[in-house]
């Protein structure tokens, strides 16, 4: 019996896959399904997951057409028949050893997520950080992935799900933290959770990660769509958090997006945005200093750009 579907989205990157799909095949544990979804690569990406797939029965390869990251997460949630999922980027890889370990963890509590530990690798300086969990006794998931002083967040690659668990696919209009979307869409379903300390993914981060680059264009939009979705949907402090997140997420993105982009943001979002500056503006839950720091952003703007470089 398949336990564990490993869903891995790959698109041009024969740099690192091999590595990728080594440290899966290295595992001591075989109740596993690798499955590689080359979502149209030009480069020689398909060539490699054919030439794995003819050494091992575990492996599957889905070919398709490039509609991105979500959709080829949805098209291998579709095709997984383990009972757990674990999504792994193309350019990360996992631990030794790590798919047994995890396995223990699920069989003796039968757990609907299991957060596990995670090391970040910056590809260009090569340096590692170590990112421990704060809170593993909680189990409000809400305040796990949203809770910013946290390391667990909104990430899919620490996180271990239960394939009945899924009721919501990705939202394949969402291409900024499409991860955080979909496991607050399926937070319902996450009853039993459990977290381990111990390090089971390698999480690289790349010069040109999407989530880490200087450069907007229309899709970056669609990160606006979740704050909303926060602030409007989930009642809590973080509502507060997701709103001022909202206004500076905006106000960036009203410097970085050219004139036509520009006029969709203020088309789908510029009136949302004025009613969030208000209501935090009157909040007593928002402190002064957060207050004066949005109100320097959004009426002196090139202090918003220099802000946003010193955070750099």
């Amino acid at each position: 019996m398949c336990e564990i579907s490993i869903v891995v989205p790959i698109y041009n990157s024969e740099k690192y896959l091999k590595k990728c799909i080594n440290s899966v095949l290295k595992q001591d544990y075989n109740s596993y399904e690798l499955i590689l979804i080359d979502d149209g690569s030009s480069d020689k990406s398909g060539a490699i997951c054919d030439e794995y797939v003819k050494k091992d029965f575990r492996i599957k390869v889905i070919h398709k057409e490039n509609k991105g990251v979500s959709d080829s997460r949805n098209v291998g949630i579709k095709n997984a028949i383990g009972k757990y999922i674990l999504f792994l980027d193309s350019d990360d890889w996992l631990e030794v050893n790590s798919l047994r370990n995890i396995d223990k963890v699920i069989r003796e509590k039968e757990l609907d997520i299991l957060i596990f530990g995670y090391r970040e690798i910056y590809e260009k300086s090569n340096t590692l950080n170590i990112k421990p969990y704060h809170h593993i006794n909680e189990t409000d998931f809400e305040k796990l992935i949203l809770d910013t002083s946290d390391n667990v967040k909104g990430f899919l690659f620490n996180k271990l799900i239960k394939k009945s668990c899924i009721e919501y696919y990705f939202d394949e209009s969402i291409y900024v933290k499409e991860d955080l979307y979909f496991l607050l869409q399926n937070r319902a379903n996450f009853k039993k959770i459990h977290i381990i300390q111990d390090i089971i993914y390698n999480y690289q981060i790349r010069n040109t990660s999407v989530s880490h680059s200087n450069k907007k264009n229309i899709k970056y939009v669609s990160e606006l769509k979740v704050d909303k979705y926060i602030f409007e949907n989930i009642q809590s402090k973080y509502s507060y958090e997701y709103k001022v997140l909202f206004i500076e997420e905006y106000l960036g993105l009203n410097f970085y997006l050219n004139k036509n982009d520009k006029k969709y943001l203020k088309n789908e979002y510029k009136n949302i945005q004025k009613q969030c500056y208000n209501e935090i503006m009157k909040s007593e839950n928002v402190s002064i200093k957060i207050k004066i720091k949005l109100f320097i952003e959004k009426y002196f703007q090139i202090l918003y750009r220099v802000n946003r470089k010193i955070k750099k």
